[in-house]
């Protein structure tokens, strides 16, 4: 919980209390009054026990190799008044002429979400399909794409996470409460993976970190920022 708090504490200083204008040129629109950030690693974002958690990253290793990578870093705010989001995963299939195929092939990305707040039913959280990562077509089946059916809502405290497939279906809930809903996430991969579908031609940069602050991750972690290129 500290580690987070300190995390909220720089988000907001930095990011949240951006004018309207700023928010909207350094963000990426996600859905009405919610904008993905690229998220500066320094401070308290550049900690080990966020990116390499040791309760976490040999989880990630197990699903995706010992030679995993940081795909990228950031985070998505749900500003009050948010409506429900569209209905969708985070990348395409690989291989869209494979068809059924799909469903067996093994993770090749994945989430890991850090909330900023404690995520209840007034603030929302993210509606989940459990499986949906898993079906042999590229649409869930079965579930009304204009609600909720069949999903799961996961609402988790600070200092927890979760993993999300990269694959999975999902959206996130409306924001009635009166702040921000962020969360942090962080996309591991396998290596040779690349997201161009989320960053390819835009100025916003996957993983955002200067050459001093690359110089203070520990040696062993330096292989988690292969696609990082300090300036």
């Amino acid at each position: 919980v500290e580690l987070v708090q300190g995390l909220q504490d720089q988000f907001r200083n930095q990011y949240e209390s951006l004018p309207e204008d700023q928010v909207l040129e350094r963000c990426l629109y996600v859905g009405e009054k919610r904008f993905m950030f690229t998220v500066k690693l320094q401070d308290a974002f550049n900690d080990p026990r966020l990116y390499a958690s040791s309760r976490v990253l040999p989880i990630v290793e197990e699903l995706l190799g010992k030679d995993c990578v940081m795909q990228s870093f950031g985070a998505v705010s749900s500003f009050p008044g948010s409506p429900i989001q569209h209905y969708h995963t985070d990348h395409a299939p690989l291989f869209m002429e494979s068809g059924s195929l799909n469903a067996f092939i093994p993770p090749y990305a994945l989430h890991v979400v850090v909330p900023l707040i404690d995520l209840n039913e007034q603030c929302g959280t993210t509606a989940l399909w459990e499986g949906s990562h898993k079906r042999p077509v590229f649409a869930p089946g079965g579930e009304d794409r204009e609600g909720t059916d069949g999903a799961c809502f996961p609402y988790p405290q600070m200092g927890d996470c979760y993993l999300m497939d990269f694959r999975i279906f999902h959206r996130g809930m409306p924001n009635r409460s009166e702040k921000p809903r962020t969360i942090l996430y962080i996309v591991f991969s396998r290596k040779w993976f690349q997201d161009r579908m989320n960053f390819e031609g835009r100025s916003r940069l996957p993983i955002d970190i200067d050459k001093a602050e690359y110089e203070k991750i520990p040696d062993e972690y330096r292989r988690l920022f292969i696609n990082a290129h300090p300036g």
